[in-house]
């Protein structure tokens, strides 16, 4: 995704683009996402606040909604039927509220429309639920799809090394005034070695038959360690 909306925007712009994948546009974290697009990010924004201050948060969200907007016009501008529905996203709780208060009161502190509430359409009670309003579900890969019509890309060549303008591939050297490194874990090592610091994780669906028809992520607020306290994305 991260490579196909880049060589989109400059394309729009006018600078040729090339787009170098491994394997197949979308085969890999692309293809396997939530799908949703969402500036709710867990609880975020209160503890951003309390870290970071106000007007650097609010550049944040305001960021994020921007890029929401920016999945729906692509969409319409290129006529792309990636089955793009608008749908709100919950955070609940099952054992407590006061998180989630905090968390409203910091989104509507940055102007970002949210409520709590304790109805939702799961199959159990909570505590509290915090709704955002006006978010995105969509399918991803007919989304790039879409996108990549006009774009040059070469699928099945990997990128070996890059050395300044040079992109090593077992059939050939591609040079490039500018180089994106649009794939999700970096290859190429960096000066402080961040790669270094990254990690893999992996979270799973379950699949049911004659289930209602719900999206549920859970996402633990804090280890069971500390308090044992749950928090669960809905979408």
């Amino acid at each position: 995704m991260t490579g196909i909306l880049t060589a989109c925007l400059l394309y729009q712009k006018g600078v040729d683009a090339v787009v170098l994948e491994a394997d197949r546009i979308g085969s890999g974290q692309t293809g396997k996402t939530t799908a949703k697009i969402t500036f709710q990010h867990n609880l975020l924004y209160d503890r951003l606040i309390r870290t970071f201050g106000k007007d650097r948060v609010k550049q944040y969200a305001d960021a994020n909604r921007l890029a929401l907007e920016k999945y729906r016009k692509l969409a319409e501008e290129y006529t792309i039927s990636c089955q793009l529905k608008e749908y709100p996203a919950y955070l609940y709780s099952v054992t407590g509220e006061e998180k989630l208060k905090r968390e409203c009161a910091a989104a509507r502190e940055l102007g970002i429309e949210a409520w709590l509430a304790t109805e939702t359409e799961l199959p159990f009670p909570v505590k509290a639920a915090l709704e955002f309003p006006g978010q995105l579900l969509f399918h991803p890969l007919e989304f790039i799809r879409g996108l990549s019509e006009d774009l040059c890309i070469f699928e099945k060549t990997q990128v070996l090394r890059v050395e300044r303008d040079r992109i090593f591939c077992p059939e050939g050297t591609v040079r490039a005034q500018h180089i994106v490194f649009a794939c999700h874990y970096p290859f190429q090592k960096f000066r402080g070695l961040y790669p270094l610091r990254m990690y893999q994780e992996r979270s799973y669906v379950l699949a049911l038959e004659k289930a209602q028809k719900l999206c549920c992520l859970a996402v633990p607020v804090t280890g069971p360690e500390k308090t044992g306290e749950r928090i669960r994305m809905l979408f």
